[in-house]
């Protein structure tokens, strides 16, 4: 996850807190009578109304619907399109209305925001989402602890293929994404936690120390020259780019 992400997802936090501190300020306010009894329940009213807006977003779309008890979602899905590595595109039942679908507990690099550069590894990681699951039939769960969309209306989720095998936990212990804990713990967490631990011990995908190496520039130029058969010395100068390592030292060609 880039800075500049963490950052923002800091400042949404903060913004959801805003009733909470207005509530607090508004209390003191009665207590020591510099504001009228009526404004505490007007704040109180606001931190309910607030409340009422975050508790929908718990609730699911009409067009989706849970597996009696269990937090797998019914239907058939389809992956028609992948965005990135953490991000997929369905159709439910062969449907034509596409539902984004971001997944839980895992953060690829950056690869299609047109705000950003292209992160490191972030076009390997979303190559690899679509070699996985392009295409194919998914089985989506949802986690009661998170939220049901994130702020961009994208459904979290876990997903599963025919297989069994979880997308998610593919990405992260094949080295194309890191484990990723947004607010607060997630079903999947230890078994994420444990699967970056084993990628990263084993330098697996964006953990290989090599795997985000620039390739060497060069722009070599002379200058001096010698008439034939004779020796001597010219200057030559040389500039150079990051170099992959090479054994206990690093070559550089110029």
């Amino acid at each position: 996850m880039s800075a500049d992400h963490a950052k923002e997802e800091g400042f949404q936090k903060f913004l959801t807190d805003i009733p909470k501190i207005i509530l607090i300020l508004v209390a003191i306010g009665v207590v020591t009578n510099f504001l009228p009894d009526s404004m505490l329940s007007k704040a109180i009213e606001l931190i309910d109304n607030k409340k009422t807006e975050t508790n929908s977003n718990l609730a699911l779309d009409k067009t989706l619907e849970r597996k009696g008890d269990s937090d797998i979602l019914s239907g058939t899905y389809k992956v028609t399109r992948v965005v990135d590595g953490d991000t997929i595109i369905v159709v439910k039942d062969e449907g034509i209305e596409e539902i984004k679908v971001r997944l839980i507990g895992i953060n690829t690099p950056e690869s299609v925001d047109p705000r950003r550069e292209v992160e490191c590894f972030g076009v390997e990681a979303s190559n690899n989402m679509k070699l996985l699951g392009e295409g194919k039939n998914v089985i989506l769960e949802i986690d009661r602890s998170q939220d049901t969309y994130d702020k961009y209306g994208r459904l979290l989720a876990y997903v599963f293929l025919e297989s069994g095998e979880m997308l998610n936990e593919i990405q992260i212990k094949n080295g194309y994404a890191y484990e990723y804990t947004y607010d607060k713990a997630y079903k999947y967490q230890s078994s994420f936690r444990k699967l970056q631990e084993f990628a990263k011990s084993n330098s697996i995908g964006l953990w290989n120390s090599e795997a985000c190496v620039k390739p060497l520039v060069q722009t070599p130029s002379a200058s001096g020259t010698f008439p034939k058969g004779r020796t001597g010395y010219i200057w030559v100068s040389a500039s150079h780019g990051e170099a992959p390592r090479r054994g206990e030292g690093v070559w550089i060609i110029i």
